[in-house]
């Protein structure tokens, strides 16, 4: 019976031991082992045109970036990326872009040059008025929908009041739209 005691305490012992061990492993962090990345040779790219597209997509530049994945970038390499993203950056920074990221309600990343900058950011501002307007409108449409469908229905009272309400503010909105567009067009003309 001793034997059969000591047996099981061992086979005890090893399963706690062999738990602990597992508890131990699963719960320490794994190294993060530096990742090697093999640099590619990027004198055939096109410095101006990548300079380019990621200024006009209103990105700040992203040189040092895509010039770690290169083996050897020249000075002219570098210039041409730079005049490339400040030409990207010139067709980002117009009104009619500001005008139209606002609308979307899509952020700004403040990368337009002074000079550009007071134009871009009050066609912005309108932008996002218009927007503002616009979804105003459409929550005035859906609660005229279910005013609409309220008042079809025989156990509810009469809506006509809200529902006139409704669309008086969704003709005013429409309205405040066109006058914003109006200075927007003659904000370009000037």
């Amino acid at each position: 019976m001793l034997k059969f005691a000591s047996s099981v305490l061992i086979h005890i012992f090893y399963l706690g031991l062999s738990a602990l061990g597992l508890t131990l492993l699963s719960s320490c962090e794994t190294i993060p082992l530096p990742v090697v990345t093999k640099k590619v040779d990027c004198q055939g790219l096109n410095w101006f045109e990548k300079g380019r597209s990621q200024g006009a997509k209103g990105q700040a530049s992203q040189f040092l970036e895509e010039s770690k994945k290169c083996r050897d970038i020249s000075l002219d390499q570098k210039n041409s990326y730079l005049n490339g993203w400040q030409t990207g950056v010139n067709q980002f920074c117009t009104p009619e872009h500001g005008f139209s990221l606002g609308r979307a309600g899509q952020a700004y990343n403040q990368i337009c040059p002074a000079r550009q900058a007071q134009g871009f950011l009050e066609a912005l501002e309108l932008g996002q008025k218009v927007l503002e307007i616009e979804q105003e409108n459409m929550e005035y449409q859906a609660e005229l929908v279910s005013l609409e469908a309220q008042r079809r229905s025989p156990d509810q009272v009469d809506n006509q009041n809200r529902i006139l309400w409704l669309k008086q503010q969704q003709q005013l909105n429409r309205s405040q739209i066109s006058k914003i567009q109006e200075r927007f067009h003659r904000h370009l003309t000037r």
